[in-house]
């Protein structure tokens, strides 16, 4: 983890990320700026929410599916990669169009289509910043680490 910059916004102290994740925005607007407000939590067990909504994941293989792309956001995952992680090494020849309809399935209960792209020979889940509890849990811990070390934060 790297320590960058902290700067104070208001009474508060921020990284240089959340500060130029949020300049111009106001708190209740931040959700709407990240995205529609979906959160994706692997610290613990694998879930997804759409704001306050958990999203549903309609069984074993889209979760799996969305761990593995989750592993790899914004890079694509290739198509027998997905294939290998889904099925276990075994071959089926209709793998890949089993794929495609596991993520026509992991599109449709994120509630939107364009979060999980095609390109390059692979899938790609698209996270926007602060989407992510473990990107979330390091910035939180930077701030912490900058509010107890003074000199640092105001330097």
């Amino acid at each position: 983890m790297s320590h960058e910059g902290v700067y104070r916004s208001g009474e508060r102290l921020v990284t240089k990320r959340q500060r130029v994740a949020t300049r111009g925005a106001s708190p209740a607007g931040a959700a709407e700026q990240r995205g529609g407000g979906m959160d994706f939590e692997i610290l613990g067990p694998l879930r997804a929410r759409q704001g306050e909504q958990p999203v549903q994941l309609p069984a074993p293989m889209p979760r799996t599916l969305l761990g593995v792309l989750r592993t790899r956001s914004d890079t694509p995952v290739p198509v027998d990669l997905l294939v290998d992680a889904l099925w276990a090494g075994e071959r089926d020849p209709r793998a890949a169009k089993k794929l495609q309809l596991h993520v026509h399935r992991l599109r449709r209960a994120l509630g939107d289509p364009g979060r999980i792209r095609f390109d390059n020979g692979g899938y790609t889940l698209l996270v926007h910043p602060g989407e992510l509890d473990a990107e979330r849990f390091e910035s939180a811990l930077a701030d912490s680490t900058a509010i107890s070390e003074p000199a640092r934060a105001v330097g």
